[in-house]
């Protein structure tokens, strides 16, 4: 998809059944001042019940996203799942049922890497999930 005005930049990842599953829609959006896509994976990606789960999202080309914002929603409900701002991880953002249960990987965001992990999965984590950048 093509979005010439907005600043936004987004993955979409579904997370299905009794395991994780992440499935790609990238979208790619050009911006006057940069030209990136964001990138998730083409297969589903699992984890088990308890377990954590890893959802990958990148930007292409490789882009320090360190100082820009990146927020991962569940895409029906809009509940913030993680929002990384101003180098910092911003907890009073996020939707009550992710408080300490998410983490951004953060040690390849210098290139663009800004993987979520959900720490200990369970059925109401089912639903769809979209990276977003700005």
């Amino acid at each position: 998809m093509y979005y010439p005005d907005s600043p936004w930049r987004t993955a979409l990842c579904s997370l299905r059944g009794f395991f994780l599953l992440l499935i790609s829609h990238p979208f790619q959006t050009v911006h006057a001042a940069e030209r990136f896509k964001v990138i998730s994976p083409d297969h589903p990606v699992g984890a088990v019940l308890g377990g954590d789960a890893v959802l990958p999202c990148r930007l292409s080309p490789a882009l320090s996203a360190e100082h820009m914002e990146v927020r991962w929603l569940r895409t029906r409900s809009h509940f913030v799942v993680h929002l990384y701002e101003n180098g910092m991880d911003q907890i009073k953002e996020q939707y009550s049922e992710y408080r300490g249960r998410t983490e951004l990987i953060r040690n390849c965001i210098s290139s663009g890497s800004v993987s979520l992990r959900i720490h200990n999965v369970d059925r109401n984590d089912e639903g769809i999930y979209t990276c977003f950048f700005q």
